[in-house]
């Protein structure tokens, strides 16, 4: 999950540090986060539940990162519709 969730925070402090409003601020996140849960298909989990299939899991992506770029996605979604 922190494979998606750092580089999403990481892309919109930087975002907000240019004075972009919520909707950019997100829409760098959400860019962020799934690229950072697509480079999870490279690795072999350590940590959390995905640690429980080690190497079987290369290939696929964590289901944690996965999970939080679509919530990161609905809520920037809501956002620019609200």
């Amino acid at each position: 999950m922190l494979d998606a969730m750092c580089p999403s925070l990481d892309a919109m402090k930087e975002a907000r540090i240019r004075g972009e409003g919520a909707g950019p601020m997100l829409e760098a996140g959400v860019k962020a986060a799934w690229a950072g849960a697509e480079h999870t298909k490279d690795l072999v989990a350590t940590k959390g539940r995905a640690s429980y299939v080690g190497e079987r899991g290369l290939g696929h992506q964590d289901p944690g990162a996965t999970s939080y770029s679509y919530l990161l996605e609905t809520i920037a979604h809501c956002i620019q519709e609200g």
